[in-house]
């Protein structure tokens, strides 16, 4: 069985435009409308972070389940609540943790935890990918959008560890 989804987005050139690329034949700019139909039940939010709780608020209140790129809200007090309104709601609920279980981030926090780095204070991390599209082309290293992916791995690892504190995560970090 195959999902049939909605594009649901702010503009509809662009979004017409991703439909016919891809053969979508439903798509809208009205969110709450999408969250209406009965029949969908299940909501993935890959927008910008500073809208995702509101949207993610929503699509629990509309009784769907949700998943959505990390992180999952602006602030860990937002998270929390989209959280904590998900399991009363009981709607199934996700956030994307690709990078969770990547052997560096694995070995990292199992020296973290073994206290080889002693008390960790802050940390500032750049993060990057690699775009390789093949055959003779050079990699390209390629930085994330506005920093997004620093504040992203910053904020992984001030929630998975407990006891990193940086500029980025400190809203996080405090405990």
């Amino acid at each position: 069985m195959l999902p049939e989804p909605v594009l649901v987005g702010r503009n509809p050139e662009k979004l017409r435009a991703l439909a016919v690329t891809h053969g979508v034949t439903r798509w809208t700019t009205d969110l709450a409308a999408a969250l209406a139909e009965k029949n969908d039940t299940l909501y993935f939010d890959a927008q910008t972070t500073n809208l995702r709780a509101g949207a993610l608020r929503a699509a629990i209140a509309a009784g769907k389940h949700v998943y959505c790129e990390k992180p999952s809200a602006a602030s860990l007090r937002e998270a929390l609540e989209v959280y904590r309104m998900a399991r009363t709601a009981g709607v199934k609920h996700g956030v994307v943790q690709h990078n969770l279980f990547l052997p560096g981030f694995i070995k990292l926090r199992s020296l973290i935890e073994a206290g080889f780095f002693g008390r960790i204070h802050s940390v500032v991390g750049e993060f990057g990918y690699w775009v390789f599209s093949g055959g003779q082309q050079q990699p390209q290293r390629r930085r994330g959008i506005s920093g997004s992916r620093t504040a992203a791995a910053s904020s992984w690892t001030c929630s998975h560890t407990g006891v990193i504190s940086s500029t980025t995560c400190s809203e996080q970090c405090a405990r």
